[in-house]
């Protein structure tokens, strides 16, 4: 029986306020948690600045969006036929072959390698020859 009111004695015993200090769930929650000892309704809305943090996180995103695209740049678009550079495996070096398809996706390429080979890459891992 006295399991069914050991986390209600718990949760009161956690939301008194210390001398000088809130109580441990109002630091954690950021507001006065509602028990079943009474309380004014005033008392339970959060203290917390939702602009401010707000304001802070999209200033920190901008930080980090001008950081991230400092050295991004747009890569031409390429048209079928055209003569290219691919990389077939990271560590290889450069084969040579022909866009035959543009797409599916954006910035994709179907292309036809030297060896017959077809190759969906990419446009970061093409050059123009």
């Amino acid at each position: 029986m006295w399991e069914k009111y050991l986390y209600v004695a718990l949760l009161d015993y956690r939301i008194q306020p210390a001398k000088d200090m809130p109580s441990p769930a109002k630091l954690l929650m950021g507001r006065k948690l509602r028990t079943f000892l009474p309380s004014h309704p005033g008392q339970l809305k959060p203290t917390f600045d939702v602009e401010r943090a707000r304001e802070t996180l999209r200033k920190r995103q901008i930080i980090q969006n001008k950081y991230a695209n400092k050295h991004a740049t747009v890569l031409p678009v390429l048209h079928q036929n055209a003569k290219v550079w691919f990389k077939h495996k990271m560590k290889e070096p450069w084969k040579q072959g022909t866009i035959i398809q543009v797409g599916p996706q954006t910035h994709s390429y179907i292309i036809k390698g030297e060896d017959g080979g077809v190759f969906r890459r990419n446009r970061f891992h093409i050059r123009l020859h």
